[in-house]
């Protein structure tokens, strides 16, 4: 996970937001298309939320990557939602824990 990525969420409504795709497995998977400060377009399959310390998370990886990205998930009354980026080292710290202790750190850990 790389607290540095700078990103940003294409908002507006669901079906510009993410989709439902069906993999090799024959599971439903939901993705979504975020958009770097650089202009990139990343399409990544969305984990899942997670509550950490009254705030709400999502927990995306990029389609052919290996590096989850987090960020703070806010839902906004007419179902519109932000991506907002976690700035502070405590914050990532403490969100990266509850992360891996709801989706298992074994799977995701650093090759470093």
């Amino acid at each position: 996970m790389d607290k540095e990525e700078k990103q940003v969420c294409h908002t507006g409504d669901d079906e510009h937001n993410h989709n439902h795709e069906e993999c090799c497995c024959g599971h439903e998977h939901q993705t979504m298309t975020i958009v770097t400060d650089d202009d990139e377009e990343l399409k990544c399959s969305v984990l899942g939320t997670f509550d950490a310390d009254d705030k709400e998370y999502i927990a995306l990886l990029p389609i052919g990557e290996d590096e989850v990205l987090i960020y703070q998930f806010v839902l906004h009354d007419d179902d519109n939602f932000e991506l907002l980026n976690i700035h502070t080292d405590e914050e990532f710290e403490m969100v990266k824990d509850v992360f891996f202790e709801l989706f298992g750190e074994d799977a995701f850990e650093d090759e470093d």
